[in-house]
């Protein structure tokens, strides 16, 4: 991906929680990589050399590329996003990666490792993620984070609990005040499901729970 868009005159970097475990000697579960400007295109690209399929989401700016031994790579657009109301599911725009680094949950999540081949292996880190991936610290990185999209709150107690860190004390603040405030229930029942299965699907999920 990095190469198909180098090739296009645009940066692509590998975002989120494949950048936290790999920094932890931890193998991924899950590959994301970020095109600034429109990914579509690079997919493709990639696709066709690999003879892979691709799956869109074109309200999400997201697109999965499927390859024949069974495995996917996810592909975004670098956006931005804007919530409608509270626990709603966010509208997005395309953005500088500045900006999708800003919109994500917590900062060791919001760091990222270029692919192109000028700078490959560098890392991005704006938001100070290595420093609390080090000090093992679960940090939000605005007060409005957890009302924006509830299902952090349960994000927060599965790395606490997969990773053996503590939370923030501002974010256990922003916790303390969206359960307070039953943030939760504005989530679909599927939404709250959905979080709940990851819970139990955690090794330690006694303590995520």
């Amino acid at each position: 991906v990095g190469d198909a868009a180098a090739a296009r005159g645009q940066a692509a970097v590998l975002v989120g929680g494949s950048v936290r475990d790999l920094l932890l000697n931890r193998p991924p579960k899950d590959w994301d990589v970020v095109v600034e400007g429109a990914a579509g295109p690079v997919v493709r690209d990639v696709a066709a050399a690999e003879d892979a399929r691709v799956e869109s989401h074109p309200a999400f700016l997201t697109f999965a590329i499927h390859f024949k031994d069974g495995t996917a790579l996810d592909v975004a657009t670098a956006r931005t996003e804007t919530y409608a109301r509270p626990g709603a599911l966010p509208t997005v725009r395309p953005a500088a990666l500045a900006e999708d680094f800003a919109r994500r949950d917590f900062t060791v999540n919001a760091m990222a490792c270029r692919v192109t081949p000028a700078d490959r292996g560098r890392l991005e880190d704006p938001l100070g993620g290595r420093a609390d991936l080090d000090r093992g610290l679960v940090r939000a990185l605005h007060p409005k984070s957890f009302e924006d999209d509830p299902t952090r709150l349960y994000r927060a107690a599965r790395y606490a609990a997969r990773y053996g860190w503590s939370v923030e004390p501002d974010t256990a603040g922003w916790i303390d005040r969206a359960v307070r405030e039953d943030r939760p229930a504005l989530l679909s029942p599927v939404r709250r499901r959905n979080e709940l299965f990851h819970l139990l699907e955690e090794d330690r999920p006694l303590a995520a729970l």
